[in-house]
């Protein structure tokens, strides 16, 4: 099995969130059969206000604050044999949700709570969500 590691990047936007999801990201790539990159960490109230206006995000950033404002989240990229892959394609999609499984029962296992944006409710019904994004998942206080 390869050993994954995070890139610069990806270690510069991990540090700047919640230490628990700094373990619990750390962990999961040790443990992954997946390459996987931090995309996003702590935001300022202007980048989640950019987010919300190209409509990746619900939040604004100013009225409705996101667990990023807080370093509370982090969205993650998954890429295989190199390249990234965005969950777009339904052969993507179920890729993600392979890691979505792998970094929640991973949090379980370290009793770290988390959701992740493709259940937002945390039901287990992936079905049940109006905005999904597959690449988020944040810290529950």
């Amino acid at each position: 099995m390869t050993i994954y590691r995070y890139g610069r990047s990806s270690s510069a936007r991990l540090a700047e969130v919640h230490t628990d999801l700094q373990k619990l990201f750390r962990e999961v790539l040790i443990s992954s059969p997946w390459d996987i990159g931090i995309l996003s960490g702590f935001r300022t109230k202007e980048e989640q206000n950019a987010i919300y206006h190209r409509g990746a995000s619900q939040r604004d950033g100013v009225i409705l604050k996101s667990k990023h404002q807080e370093r509370l989240a982090v969205d993650f990229g998954v890429y295989v044999k190199g390249k990234y892959i965005n969950g777009d394609t339904p052969g993507e999609e179920l890729v993600y949700y392979a890691v979505i499984g792998h970094i929640l029962a991973t949090a379980k296992r370290m009793n770290i709570p988390v959701r992740s944006g493709s259940d937002w409710d945390r039901d287990g019904d992936f079905s049940d969500n109006g905005f999904k994004d597959l690449g988020h998942i944040e810290y529950v206080l």
